[in-house]
């Protein structure tokens, strides 16, 4: 957990002194891909010590979500889809920890309801090409929010920060928002989510 922690520091200073908060140098990459391993590393020692329903899942997730790290930063639709395909580990984890219901089910309608809306908005200020698989991967992200809720709280908190980051980068793509402190915070909520969701199979 203290790598994890402390290689995702590293990365965020060597990003700002070498790159910026936006650049995405190599050895920026690696330690950012280094530090979702980490968090992965949590999930599958906790797979391993103290075996449990939906630990492995939430291991192929993690290790997925560092793949879409390196990805995101190459091209960002096959980085969109990674991250989307980790997000269906973790829905698979959550299925296989508690069989979802009716809560679960109510969240999501209403999180599909807000994307809707939000689409209906947005589409007016992105590529019409980029409109359905933004779409699609904001369906999955509330999937798996939505089936994190009645879970450990640490699983809880980790799907939300999740989201709240991915909400926070959709700003800055489609509302223009910048800054230093908005893009760390970004980061932050990535970081934290990952490491609290690897951490959830041990605690």
């Amino acid at each position: 957990m203290i790598a994890g922690v402390m290689t995702g520091v590293f990365f965020l200073l060597y990003q700002k002194i070498k790159y910026g908060p936006r650049g995405e140098g190599a050895a920026a990459l690696g330690m950012k891909c280094q530090a979702t391993l980490c968090c992965a590393f949590l999930a599958v020692w906790g797979a391993v010590s103290a075996p449990a329903p939906g630990k492995g899942m939430l291991a192929a997730g993690l290790i997925i979500c560092a793949v879409a790290d390196v990805l995101l930063a190459i091209r960002f639709l096959p980085g969109m889809g990674c991250f989307a395909l980790g997000h269906v580990c973790y829905c698979i984890a959550y299925c296989q920890a508690a069989v979802p219901d009716m809560e679960n089910w109510l969240v999501f309608l209403g999180l599909m309801g807000g994307i809707g809306a939000a689409m209906l908005w947005a589409k007016k200020h992105i590529d019409k090409k980029m409109v359905l698989p933004v779409f699609g991967y904001g369906l999955v992200l509330a999937l798996m929010v939505s089936l994190a809720i009645g879970k450990a709280p640490l699983l809880i908190i980790g799907a939300l920060l999740f989201a709240v980051s991915d909400g926070m980068l959709a700003g800055r793509i489609v509302l223009k928002i910048q800054g230093k402190t908005y893009d760390y915070a970004c980061l932050g909520c990535y970081y934290l989510a990952q490491l609290l969701i690897g951490a959830s199979a041990i605690f």
